[in-house]
């Protein structure tokens, strides 16, 4: 903040770069912890269930892989 203040820039200015920083990873963030989440979830659902209970018919929750088609969904009617 003292480096931005220091090249000339007011409260106001500093306040607005530091509020979009924190939007961008935040939103950086979601994206890529849902993502992994689904793979890493979906990696560890076969090693720790399937792999250990090959006799039962274990599946994913028919809701796990929908996930990312409902988030494009709403996102593509709100732009």
């Amino acid at each position: 903040m003292g480096a931005m203040r220091a090249v000339g820039m007011d409260g106001r200015q500093v306040s607005w770069i530091i509020a979009a920083e924190a939007i961008t990873y935040a939103l950086a963030g979601c994206v890529i912890g849902c993502t992994g989440d689904l793979f890493i979830g979906n990696v560890l659902f076969h090693i720790l269930i399937q792999d250990h209970f090959p006799e039962r018919n274990t599946h994913l929750p028919p809701y796990h892989g929908n996930f990312l088609a409902v988030i494009t969904n709403r996102q593509s009617r709100i732009i």
